[in-house]
């Protein structure tokens, strides 16, 4: 029971750093939130008043998420496991394969356990880089399906004659 109760504690202290405070995302720096209109934002000058410096409201109008947030950690995971975990898993499962490859041909070639364990590393290697090919293909599908690319298809013109 007590190390469920710390557990709760700590997930209530983290949960409580992790989510931003609605107010204080709300305006931009300089600005304060519109107590009369909640989509407006108010800035802090001593000049307020004298024209339009209404500013909108940066948050999401319908109390929603602010995407803004959830596209950095997003494209933090996706950094992560796109250029730093999938290239280092498959050099594991590229080296687990050419061990058991080893193991099979060259170490044990008269061993026919040394052959087993070979023909073994080879399987999971293999197996082990189907698993991170198929995961990678998940992670970039679920990411064009998500959030879509704004940049638009840059594939050069062929030349003209």
């Amino acid at each position: 029971m007590k190390k469920i109760s710390r557990f709760a504690a700590l997930f209530v202290f983290v949960a409580l750093f992790a989510v931003p405070l609605p107010a204080s995302a709300a305006c931009p720096v300089g600005y304060t939130p519109d107590l009369n209109n909640s989509a407006n934002c108010i800035p802090n000058s001593p000049t307020y008043g004298a024209g339009p410096q209404i500013v909108p409201n940066t948050s999401s109008q319908s109390g929603g998420v602010n995407e803004t947030y959830l596209r950095l950690y997003y494209d933090l995971v996706l950094t992560v496991v796109n250029s730093y975990l999938v290239p280092i898993l498959i050099a594991i499962s590229f080296i687990v394969f050419l061990w058991g490859v080893f193991n099979y041909f060259i170490y044990g070639a008269s061993d026919e356990t040394k052959r087993k364990e070979g023909r073994q590393f080879v399987l999971w290697g293999i197996i082990g880089l189907v698993i991170i090919f198929s995961t990678w293909a998940l992670v970039n599908i679920v990411k064009g399906t998500l959030f879509p690319t704004t940049v638009q298809n840059t594939a050069p013109t062929p030349p003209r004659l």
